[in-house]
């Protein structure tokens, strides 16, 4: 009993206060510009460098302002923005992988994609959280496969869940002891503490549209 309800601590209220969070120290760890500096030179040189660090080969592409979107989404920008890093580490199952060509679930928040899936607003937000908490990454990779791998739309692993697999930091299976259960957190917006079938939802088949996230699995 007491694990189950440990499942419904996430909040709706908690997600918006870790986005808030994110934004604050983000701010704060800003430099402030120096005295009658205006961020660059009558050569140019200070834009021709930015672009240059900007370009760096291997970079990723950074995540779309936060404040450019309200409630879940922006939380989930947010979090992604502020541990982009651990994003990139992660697998995103909503099945972006096939539908987008995403390689991580960092990709998810480079673009506009994750305005609109739930999965990849969640698991940003979970893995700002536990990072926050001091987890490792292979145990930020390892609640979060727990809790998402299930949700994956497709019945054949892409070669990018394939590589995934083979690159995590942890071993063996994704599988948790009776007591990690607590490590899942419900994340609902319109209602927190629903667990039940979201908790562990059937394999759905492969979509003959193609679509991933919040899509019809019967269509």
């Amino acid at each position: 009993m007491a694990a189950r309800t440990t499942l419904n601590s996430l909040t709706n209220s908690s997600i918006l206060a870790l986005a808030l969070a994110a934004l604050v120290s983000g701010a704060a760890s800003a430099e402030p510009a120096k005295p009658g500096s205006t961020g660059s030179d009558s050569t140019g040189s200070g834009s021709i460098a930015s672009a240059s660090s900007a370009a760096k080969p291997g970079a990723p592409k950074p995540v779309l302002d936060p404040n450019n979107y309200i409630g879940l989404v922006k939380a989930g920008y947010a979090a992604a923005k502020e541990v982009p890093d651990i994003c990139d580490k992660l697998f995103c199952y909503c099945g972006c992988d096939l539908t987008d060509c995403h390689g991580s679930l960092l990709d998810c928040f480079t673009s506009d994609h994750g305005v609109d899936c739930r999965i990849c607003q969640e698991e940003a937000i979970l893995a700002l959280k536990y990072h926050k908490q001091g987890k490792s990454l292979a145990q930020i990779q390892k609640i979060i496969d727990k809790r998402y791998e299930k949700e994956y739309p497709f019945e054949v692993e892409s070669e990018a869940l394939q590589k995934y697999k083979a690159s995590r930091l942890y071993k063996g299976s994704s599988k948790f002891k009776h007591k990690d259960v607590g490590e899942l957190g419900s994340i609902n917006p319109d209602n927190a503490s629903q667990t039940g079938s979201s908790q562990n939802p059937p394999k759905r088949k492969l979509r003959k549209d193609g679509s991933c996230c919040e899509g019809d699995p019967k269509k």
